[in-house]
């Protein structure tokens, strides 16, 4: 995650989200909080898209990354794939994707019978 402009609605929920995963420990282990950028903001129709690089999917040779054509895409990817050095980081254009609102890990989710 990276800070969200003041400006912005969802600051203030943000710096919350932020300080309760910095301060969460599991079995005595304190979660590492890596932070990924935000594209800028898309708004369809008045309603703000969720675009986001954390709507990524592992897969099992792969990491398949949704980017934007946006500036932060680069360091999206590039952070990623720091994180998963064994598997291959594919950014797929999922502009269009959040128009549904969802993207590539979403996608994935699983069917009810």
């Amino acid at each position: 995650m990276r800070p969200i402009p003041s400006s912005q609605d969802e600051y203030e929920i943000y710096q919350e989200n932020r300080r309760r995963l910095a301060t969460f420990v599991y079995r005595g282990c304190p979660l590492s909080v890596i932070e990924l950028p935000l594209p800028e903001p898309r708004v369809f129709n008045g309603q703000r898209l969720p675009a986001s690089y954390a709507n990524f999917y592992i897969a099992n040779r792969v990491v398949l990354v949704p980017v934007f054509h946006d500036p932060a895409d680069r360091l999206a990817l590039n952070t990623l794939a720091e994180l998963f050095p064994e598997r291959k980081v594919i950014g797929i254009f999922s502009g269009d994707l959040v128009l549904g609102l969802g993207a590539l890990h979403c996608l994935t989710m699983q069917e009810p019978l």
